[in-house]
């Protein structure tokens, strides 16, 4: 069975997490719930628990945040997240900006007026070419968003590409089919 990402987070955020405020679940917590829940669907095994290593690498607290800086530099697949996570769980792919689709897990870095890098992870809702913007991938993310106090869809565009000051992680799960 094929279970789409974005329709496991849609119904998260519409059951499980309703009404859920930034406080009471966080991006990576959102995106744990949605992988975990897409998975368990796809094999059919409602048991089934991200192994440890894969729940470290998603929140990115395999990494020493003094290391985090240059590995996001770097373009390490360390500071890839979820992305990174699907990846060494081996249930789906990495995912290059220009081909990023609905449903796609995201691992999204931007480095800050201050110098510093700041992380947001999310499932990608749509994503196109900006022509307007010298031909930028941007989407549309869904997931928990600080901004929204809550689950849903951010109202800016998330660029995908482009920029020195910014970093991102793309994956897509393949399961089953």
């Amino acid at each position: 069975m094929i279970v789409n990402a974005y329709d496991v987070a849609v119904s998260l955020a519409n059951t499980r997490f309703k009404g859920a405020t930034w406080g009471e679940v966080n991006c990576t917590e959102f995106v744990e719930a949605v992988l975990t829940e897409q998975i368990r669907a796809a094999m059919s095994d409602p048991t089934f628990r991200l192994p440890v290593a894969v729940m470290r690498r998603l929140h990115v607290s395999d990494v020493s945040p003094a290391d985090l800086p240059a590995m996001i530099l770097s373009g390490c697949v360390r500071a890839g997240g979820v992305a990174s996570a699907i990846v060494i769980g081996s249930w789906g792919w990495w995912v290059a900006p220009a081909n990023a689709q609905r449903s796609d897990y995201a691992q999204w870095w931007r480095r800050g007026f201050d110098g510093k890098w700041e992380g947001h992870a999310f499932i990608v809702e749509d994503a196109e070419v900006a022509k307007s913007a010298g031909g930028v991938v941007t989407c549309r993310a869904y997931g928990a968003h600080r901004s929204l106090n809550g689950i849903g869809t951010h109202p800016k565009r998330f660029a995908l590409s482009g920029g020195p000051d910014r970093r991102v992680y793309l994956a897509r799960v393949k399961l089953g089919g």
